[in-house]
């Protein structure tokens, strides 16, 4: 720690030019100077044991690593560089095919760099996550403590919902992760960076979107209804074969499927159910990109039949309300995305929560049909606003969670692989296409009354008018969306649900409290001016 608090030291009392960082850089290259022809060896290790370049002889390494590790220890000024030894010691066992021994070489390398090491931290993070996914029984526990110190240091956002550590790791990290920094082992440690003859099992790695061409192939077994398949020809996927049918919306083999003994109540790895499939069937805001670019329909087919089909079929409460991992689709909020009102009133007796989160952004099914009804208002707008919502990291998350692991698996990659694709000049013409074939369909298959039906709906089962979303801004409340979109009958109903008149969000580039009654000035919303006027006289409106 001598390092860090040194750092401290001469930062105290100076000027607002000089950084912790720096300060410890600094110091690095004064205490690296003294050690003279010893340096050599450091350097060499330094240059030579990089993740991507060819090495040989790891036999030379393994001297160079001892003697350095040996000069390391024996010098108190060295003291704070044991972590930088016991992760090129890590590398080296990466390097020879030792996962097991570079991972705990690597968890004392962790604990050794925590706030001393600048950005090498985040370097031995990375490198950590991958190797103790890419073992044989993944080291979770590890994993989740790598996971809080991201977030803790500002490098990612929890994946979960909650905003405190837990000591279950499923409430911290989920499986797709694991898969996602599992299939980026060979990219952070490329194959031609590892000594001669060393390799590692990669073609099974979940990286990329899962392909399978022939769909046909793949035939019922009615024998065991409740047979699991293995899905796929880039990976595999293993899901229950009522989930694959369903998927395919063969309705005519799922209820065979059901009258020989198939369960409703499971889920495919990513939790992928056949209630949820049925009702994707249905959503009217899902596009296909691939056959868009194609020419092809990019929409889904609205087949009911499906539905129709396990509607009258009990489910569990929790089917009906798990989200899948990555893209977090939950049923009530994909039967309010599919603008038919006596979907979302089925999905809802059969044990849907109205409030409920999904999506990406943590959103209630009542913030989503708000935003469709702002989309079907002013089409347009919803357009301009779409192409230009801002890169939050939780907007980075959901390209990470959509982008099959080819953007890489840290927020800081998307950044730069968003960045790459807005300069190439197709981003932002794709984005266009995209958006603009999204809202065609909502404005062929959704009216704005039936919107408003299913938002009284939700408000009657009892949707929370004042759950805080990220999207629009950070802080919105449904009722606040309502104002904003004008939405007086909506708006008016919030507030016989509970809505707070009286609740304000922070204005993300002043952080200036912003009232619902700003909200309706700003929109011109006419409508809802009149309400806060109807109803001035015995509330107290800021």
């Amino acid at each position: 720690m001598q390092l860090l608090d040194d750092a401290r030291l001469a930062l105290w009392g100076a000027n607002d030019h000089v950084s912790v960082a720096s300060e410890i850089q600094h110091h690095q290259r004064m205490t690296l100077e003294q050690l003279g022809a010893d340096y050599q060896l450091i350097a060499r290790l330094q240059h030579e044991l990089k993740r991507t370049i060819k090495k040989q002889e790891p036999n030379l390494y393994r001297g160079i690593i001892d003697q350095a590790k040996a000069l390391i220890l024996a010098s108190n000024h060295l003291a704070s560089l044991e972590y930088w030894i016991d992760w090129h010691d890590a590398r080296w066992h990466v390097f020879s095919g030792q996962l097991e021994e570079a991972l705990a070489l690597y968890k004392r390398a962790f604990s050794g760099s925590l706030f001393r090491s600048g950005e090498n931290q985040k370097a031995i993070i990375e490198e950590s996550l991958v190797v103790a996914a890419k073992l044989r029984n993944p080291d979770r526990v590890f994993l989740k403590h790598l996971k809080w110190t991201l977030i803790n240091f500002g490098y990612d956002i929890p994946s979960i919902s909650g905003d405190r550590p837990s000591q279950k790791v499923s409430d911290t990290i989920e499986d797709w992760e694991i898969e996602r920094w599992d299939a980026s082992f060979g990219i952070v440690f490329p194959i031609e960076g590892l000594f001669p003859g060393v390799q590692y099992d990669t073609h099974q790695s979940a990286l990329g979107p899962l392909v399978f061409t022939d769909t046909s192939a793949i035939k019922p077994d009615y024998r065991n209804p409740n047979r699991k398949l293995k899905i796929g020809e880039t990976w595999q996927r293993a899901m229950p074969q009522l989930v694959w049918f369903s998927l395919n919306e063969d309705a005519a083999v799922c209820e065979k499927l059901i009258e020989k003994g198939a369960r409703v109540d499971v889920a495919s790895e990513a939790g992928d159910t056949p209630i949820l499939m049925a009702l994707e069937a249905l959503n009217v805001t899902e596009i296909n990109e691939v056959d868009l670019v194609r020419g092809r329909s990019p929409y889904r087919t609205l087949d009911d039949r499906l539905f129709k089909l396990l509607k009258n079929i009990p489910h569990k409460t929790k089917t009906l309300n798990d989200r899948t991992q990555k893209k977090r689709l939950l049923p009530i909020i994909s039967a309010v995305e599919s603008g038919r009102l006596d979907v979302v009133q089925t999905v809802l007796e059969m044990g849907a929560d109205p409030n409920g989160r999904g999506k990406t952004d943590e959103q209630t099914a009542l913030n989503v049909c708000l935003k469709l009804i702002g989309t079907i208002k002013d089409p347009e707008l919803a357009k301009k606003h779409q192409m230009s919502m801002p890169i939050t990291p939780e907007a980075l998350d959901a390209i990470r969670r959509q982008s099959h692991g080819i953007s890489g698996f840290t927020v800081e990659q998307q950044k730069h692989a968003l960045k790459r694709n807005i300069e190439n000049g197709l981003f932002g013409e794709a984005l266009r296409l995209l958006i603009e074939a999204r809202n065609r369909n909502i404005l062929q298959h959704m009216t704005i009354a039936q919107m408003r039906e299913i938002a009284k709906l939700l408000l009657g089962a009892g949707a929370d008018p004042n759950a805080e979303h990220a999207s629009p801004i950070k802080g919105y409340t449904p009722l606040m969306l309502a104002a904003e979109l004008d939405e007086r009958e909506l708006f008016d109903a919030m507030l016989v649900a509970g809505g707070d008149i009286q609740k304000k969000y922070s204005e993300p580039k002043t952080g200036r409290a912003v009232s619902i009654a700003e909200i309706a000035r700003d929109f011109n919303a006419v409508e809802i001016l009149q309400s806060l006027e109807d109803i001035s006289s015995y509330v107290t409106i800021q």
